[in-house]
């Protein structure tokens, strides 16, 4: 167990700095994030080519917030929310997901258990110019109604050394199982859910725990010590079985 626990600690630390140093990379290029493109919304203006049918954004980077990264840009390649749906981004750190659903028409709510990281998500989205409410919650803890959409990238290291960004606790799942065991609660019928995992979790044994979800891989992006999978899940009806096909994502 200290072993696994050691390991789970070195890997918490390689995964702090990869992020910052992916962050200030990021950042100080003086590079936007490519937002949502709507042709409903007279606001945004037409895109200059097919690959680049979104507005650029920016975010700030706010001490103590899990930053943006490889996994963040990922999900955003992955989410798909339509103008008017009811959208709910968990965990939302510095809220960037949660902003590109706004500006894609949806009516967002942010919620983290970090008050710094909601305070973080509710600046950014006033930088932004969109409307989205931001709760501090422990998971669905202070959350009221169902959503179309719920998109959650859970801390997913298996024993980080108990920080709250990044340890998932026992096989990297404890805080996702918690999340989908609250979830069907929250959602809408026909509603989906975007759950992002990793390679270095137990996802084979949160599969077999939810399984009365039908689980559909959308996209992943293969880092050097770990590969990174979404997720799209809605839950089952009678006869349906697991769904493996996937698409493209953006590039990172």
């Amino acid at each position: 167990m200290g072993r696994v626990l050691e390991v789970g600690i070195v890997l918490g630390l390689w995964h702090s700095l990869s992020a910052i140093v992916f962050s200030w990379v990021f950042f100080s290029m003086e590079t936007s994030v490519n937002m949502c493109f709507t042709q409903k919304n007279p606001n945004i203006p037409p895109p200059i080519s097919p690959y680049m049918k979104r507005q650029p954004v920016y975010v700030s980077v706010c001490d103590g917030v899990y930053p943006v990264s490889e996994d963040t840009l990922l999900m955003l390649s992955c989410v798909e929310v339509e103008p008017g749906e009811r959208a709910l981004e968990m965990g939302c750190g510095a809220g960037l997901v949660g902003i590109h659903m706004a500006l894609c028409g949806a009516e967002v709510v942010m919620a983290d258990v970090d008050p710094v990281a909601a305070e973080c998500a509710r600046k950014n989205a006033a930088d932004a110019g969109v409307d989205a409410v931001v709760v501090e919650s422990d998971l669905f803890e202070n959350i009221d109604g169902v959503f179309d959409v719920i998109v959650f990238n859970p801390p997913y290291l298996p024993g980080a050394g108990g920080d709250q960004r990044l340890d998932g606790g026992e096989g990297g799942i404890e805080v996702a199982d918690r999340f989908l065991m609250d979830a069907p609660r929250h959602l809408k019928d026909c509603g989906r859910v975007y759950l992002l995992l990793s390679s270095l979790s137990d996802i084979a044994a949160l599969r077999e725990r939810h399984h009365g979800w039908v689980w559909e891989l959308v996209g992943e992006k293969r880092l050097f010590f770990e590969t990174l999978y979404v997720y799209r899940l809605r839950l089952s009806v009678d006869g349906e079985g697991e769904k493996t096909n996937t698409r493209s994502v953006l590039p990172g």
